[in-house]
């Protein structure tokens, strides 16, 4: 990390940090929050944004549902979890594709 500690959390560590956001939520702490302005440019391959979009028809809405109701951290798990899925769900189209 940066600098010493986080702020709100006074973890010394990233570990920490996920730890503690496991537990707690950011509306616990807004008064402590000040307004940010920043841009994010993310350059996403055009294979990744294909499969993106192919994928999106078969996520079960209730899974979304599910996903909003982690914490950040949670949120991060699940992500990466979610990227398997879309890599494992293409091979297996390209493994049908290739012997059809």
């Amino acid at each position: 990390m940066s600098t010493d500690q986080s702020s709100l959390s006074q973890a010394r560590s990233y570990q920490e940090m996920g730890e503690f956001w496991d537990t707690h939520d950011v509306t616990e702490f807004w008064d402590a929050t000040e307004p940010a302005e920043f841009e994010v440019d993310l350059q996403i391959p055009e294979h990744i944004r294909r499969l993106i979009a192919s994928a999106v028809a078969e996520v079960d809405p209730r899974q979304i549902a599910i996903y909003r109701r982690l914490t950040p951290a949670h949120r991060i798990r699940q992500l990466a979890h979610l990227s398997d899925w879309l890599r494992q769900t293409n091979l297996c189209r390209q493994h049908r594709r290739t012997n059809s």
